[in-house]
Order: structure tokens, then sequence, then C-alpha cells
């Protein structure tokens, strides 16, 4: 196989990240300050850490970040979520609104990681799903085995 890339090859995100397409090499991004509402300017650091274009490259990106930097990275960003996205439908398009967009897209990506309450209450309600069908079965062996005896 070829190393030479060409539009709409289909690769695997490892080959892709082969050719160099790695959290290494992401491209920078740098916020123009002025062009964003007062409000948003200290998610700056965040646009440009995160603001990530390509999928194969955020991905590699995102694999290599500790947890607690993806955790601090979503609580961050959660209470502007809504007032971003008006934001950035109203017109102009900007490059600006268009690397915070990345961002956003980075942010949905960063799920943040489940309390240990949280997975208990889950193992709870997995295991009382279980048993529930296991007794919508036993009902149905019985009434089986009563219309049976019948």
């Amino acid at each position: 196989m070829s190393d030479e890339i060409h539009p709409f090859d289909i690769r695997t995100n490892s080959e892709w990240q082969r050719l160099g397409w790695t959290a290494e090499n992401r491209p920078t991004v740098a916020v123009n300050h002025s062009e964003i509402p007062e409000q948003f300017r200290h998610l700056i650091p965040y646009v440009e850490r995160w603001g990530i274009n390509c999928d194969v490259t955020r991905g590699d990106y995102f694999d290599k970040q500790p947890r607690a930097d993806i955790d601090q990275f979503h609580n961050a960003v959660l209470p502007h979520w809504d007032a971003l996205n008006s934001w950035m439908d109203e017109a102009p398009r900007t490059d600006v609104k268009f690397n915070f967009m990345l961002m956003l897209k980075a942010y949905s990506e960063a799920v943040p990681s489940p309390s240990p309450e949280e997975i208990a209450a889950i193992r709870r309600r997995w295991a009382e799903e279980r048993e529930a069908k296991r007794e919508h079965w036993r009902q149905i062996a019985r009434k089986s085995q009563n219309d049976g005896n019948a």
C-alpha cells in the first residue's frame, strides 16, 4: 500500500495516524480575543487546545489526555453550552465561530466519568432488570407446567 494520500481514501484510524494524523501533529488554533464576546473569552484556551477539526487526530488527542483534563474541559464548557450555540447561530459565520464549533464537537465527545454512586446505581438497575427477566421466564415456565398438568 502506498503512503500517498488521495481525497476520499478509506483507511483505518491507525493507518491515518501512521501517516501523521496524530495529536502531536494537530494544527494550532489561535483565537483573536477581540472577536469573542466577553462572556466566552475565558473559554479561549479550550478552543485552542480542543478545537481539532480531524476526527482521527481529535480521537488520538483524547486518547493521550488524562481523564481529569477531559472532565475539567467538560465541566468548564457545560454551563455555557446553550449561550455558545445561540451566539454561533447568529450571523455572520466567522472563523472564530468555526473554531468554537470545533471545540463544542470535542466537548460532545468529552463525556465525564461516572461517579462511584452513578456506577453503583447502574449496576443495581442492571441487576433489577436481570431479576425481572428471570422472574418473567419463571412465570412462563410455571404457566407452561400448569397447562401441561391440566
